[in-house]
Formats: C-alpha cells, sequence, structure tokens
C-alpha cells in the first residue's frame, strides 16, 4: 500500500513540476519569438508582466517538488523494507 501511494505522489509531483516548467518555457518562447518576427516593434506583452506571468506559471512546480519528494522516500523506504524482508 505504501509503495502506491509513493508511486502516487511522485506521478503527481513530477507531472505537476514538469507542466509548471513546460508552461514557464512556453511563456519565454513567445518572448522571443516575438523578438524574432519584428525586433523594433513594441512587446505584446510588457516585460515587466511577462516576468509575473512567468513566475505565476512556476507557482506549481514549486507545490510538485514537496509531493515529488515524499513519494521518492516513500517508494525508497518500501523498496528497502522490501529487500530487508527478503534477507
Amino acid at each position: 500500500m505504501k509503495r502506491a501511494i509513493g508511486l502516487m505522489l511522485l506521478l503527481v509531483g513530477l507531472t505537476l513540476c514538469a507542466g509548471s516548467a513546460f508552461l514557464a518555457i512556453q511563456e519565454i518562447g513567445s518572448l522571443y519569438s516575438g523578438l524574432l518576427d519584428d525586433p523594433l516593434a513594441d512587446p505584446d506583452v510588457p516585460e515587466k508582466e511577462r516576468k509575473d506571468r512567468i513566475l505565476v506559471r512556476l507557482i506549481p512546480g514549486a507545490v510538485g517538488v514537496p509531493v515529488l519528494l515524499v513519494g521518492t522516500v516513500m517508494l525508497k523506504t518500501s523498496r528497502i523494507k522490501k529487500r530487508a524482508r527478503r534477507r
């Protein structure tokens, strides 16, 4: 049971971290895409607002890191206990 919960927490935390990183990188990519299209034009989103948007997109990743760590520790402890029972 502990192994299944650890695996679920690991997958949820990994999904949160990867998803938020992808969204933040996508925001940075849209910034550079706009700059490459027309370098002298004003950006559609001001730089200060873009910074805030990137940080907001990274918040779920910050929430996912502890969940990922707890899932990893639970999974490792269940593996260690399983190996100890075999001996």
